[in-house]
């Protein structure tokens, strides 16, 4: 089940100007606020809305981690895995395998692209959005260009099991001779 972000307008607004004035810096101070909304908000712009990585950043990041807030924890798996760390791979897989997850969690699952993440992205809607999109990015068969109609490919159906698509070139194969 997809998750409905929600938005506080103010404290996102001041996040939002931060991020946009690429201001690290002062992200990288509010990720550390007593306040945990102010963690959680600082994490997202650092992690999400900005795409810089700097060792400083994975570093904050990864200090996050173990925050006492699951929110800011979150985002800071979220903005690893968009910097393609392959570290958080266990920690995406767990948010992902929750009940629901947030659009940033597919996001995050495409740019880290692990096909360790294929079989829990399966369990969503493709309709839902980001899931399509990480599906794809996870998919190694994707990764490699293989397309349909390309007797090496196999889609998925709608309930998520392998379809081949190429039965009757496999016939073909087998019979050496067209049917």
């Amino acid at each position: 089940m997809y998750e409905e972000p929600t938005v506080d307008a103010d404290a996102d607004a001041d996040i939002f100007a931060l991020a946009q004035a690429e201001d690290v810096a002062a992200l990288l101070r509010l990720m550390r606020d007593p306040d945990a909304e102010v963690r959680d908000l600082a994490t997202f712009g650092l992690g999400f809305l900005m795409d810089h990585d700097t060792p400083q950043i994975r570093q904050a990041l990864w200090e996050r981690l173990s925050d006492e807030d699951q929110e800011t924890r979150e985002e800071a798996v979220r903005g690893l895995a968009m910097r393609g760390d392959g570290r958080v791979t266990e920690q995406l897989a767990d948010l992902l395998r929750a009940e629901s997850s947030h659009v940033h969690t597919f996001a995050a699952a495409a740019a880290l692209a692990d096909p360790v993440l294929l079989p829990l992205l399966r369990n969503y809607d493709p309709e839902d959005p980001g899931v399509t999109e990480a599906l794809l990015a996870c998919d190694p068969r994707q990764a490699a260009g293989l397309v349909a109609g390309d007797p090496r490919t196999v889609e998925l159906s709608e309930h998520g099991e392998p379809d081949e698509l190429a039965k009757h070139d496999d016939h073909h194969d087998r019979a050496g001779h067209d049917q």
